[in-house]
């Protein structure tokens, strides 16, 4: 199943992540780290890091045909882990995923922050 994720670039950091709602250092490792976790369910990953501009949307196509979009007002910056959020990025990338495939959280808002989201049902294809 082909799956295509546009995103922008990492901005550079000097500060070490150990938290699931940090970035990884390289372009390159959250490449590694997205392809295992892509490929162990089964889809076609196409990584794009260009200029996704302000977008933050999700658009599923089904094997029916159907078509829905997600639209997130302020992408997931608002949204933190309520439960087991350290997480070791100096491992290597397949233990990332599997680290990641067997996550057992929730999300909740971070506190004094509001956002929304946007489902529609889109033509079908």
């Amino acid at each position: 199943v082909p799956l295509i994720v546009r995103t922008i670039p990492l901005e550079p950091k000097d500060q070490i992540a150990r938290y699931l709602d940090n970035d990884w250092k390289s372009e390159a490792d959250r490449a590694d780290v997205a392809k295992h976790l892509a490929t162990a369910n089964g889809l076609a990953l196409d990584l794009r890091t260009d200029s996704a501009g302000h977008a933050r949307r999700l658009t599923a196509t089904f094997a029916s045909g159907r078509r829905v979009r997600i639209l997130l007002d302020q992408g997931f910056g608002p949204w933190r882990c309520d439960r087991g959020n350290s997480f070791e990025f100096r491992a290597p990338a397949i233990e990332q995923a599997a680290r990641l495939m067997q996550l057992d959280t929730g999300v909740q808002m971070a506190p004094g922050a509001h956002t929304y989201f946007v489902a529609e049902v889109l033509p079908t294809v």
